[in-house]
């Protein structure tokens, strides 16, 4: 089984830190972020990764890796859905998983068929920011004014080999990305929402970095 991780980006969120490193290689306690996601798909089968970031930080993430992945660049933020273009060749038609480089899950999620968002519940005041699952239309919602569940769609997807197909015929959003929504949302009704027991950390903030490595010390240290 193959998947992509996505750990390129700017993390603006983080300047100035992230001027001079990659957020991925920050540590969360005795781990470097990019370490968790590798767990987990490693977790749902994933045999065969490719790590997609920046043109420049690809040396440090081979002298942390070495060639235990197989590396790829994006030269501009392109949106989540431009990793499975950047994919295509690699992924010779097969099914994969896509996860982002900065998400935190204590709990394994469980393997899945078909197109498939993982969600799980968020309690906190800024659900706005997430991709947010719509219970009455059964579609996702990027950053929604007026959340339809409390689920938030938590940046890790099982696809289909005809994602592939889907990314080239979409066309880039307002924003000029292509969003994972909009390819998500394409399945109609054969999209599988999946719920993640335990706890997740969306580790693009620098609150949500120190939660995590807190969570993950206090687990260690139990």
């Amino acid at each position: 089984m193959k998947g992509i991780i996505l750990a390129g980006g700017s993390g603006s969120r983080m300047f100035p830190a992230t001027r001079g490193a990659n957020k991925h290689l920050f540590p969360v306690y005795n781990l470097p972020l990019i370490f968790y996601p590798i767990s987990t798909l490693q977790g749902l089968g994933v045999d065969q990764i490719l790590l997609v970031t920046n043109p420049g930080d690809v040396p440090a993430f081979k002298r942390l890796l070495g060639d235990s992945v197989t590396y790829a660049t994006q030269e501009t933020p392109g949106g989540i859905a431009e990793g499975v273009m950047i994919g295509a060749e690699w992924l010779e038609g097969e099914p994969f998983y896509l996860a982002l480089g900065d998400n935190v899950f204590f709990g394994q999620p469980e393997p899945s068929e078909g197109a498939t968002a993982y969600v799980m519940p968020y309690t906190g005041s800024d659900i706005r920011r997430f991709g947010v699952y719509n219970a009455s239309t059964g579609k996702i919602e990027e950053k929604p004014h007026e959340p339809g569940s409390d689920l938030v769609a938590v940046g890790l997807y099982h696809l289909p080999a005809c994602a592939v197909d889907r990314v080239r015929d979409q066309k880039p959003s307002k924003r000029g990305e292509l969003e994972i929504t909009d390819l998500l949302n394409s399945y109609g009704d054969s999209l599988r929402i999946q719920r993640i027991s335990g706890e997740w950390f969306d580790c693009g903030t620098f609150d949500s970095l120190l939660f995590a490595s807190l969570h993950k010390a206090l687990r260690t240290n139990d």
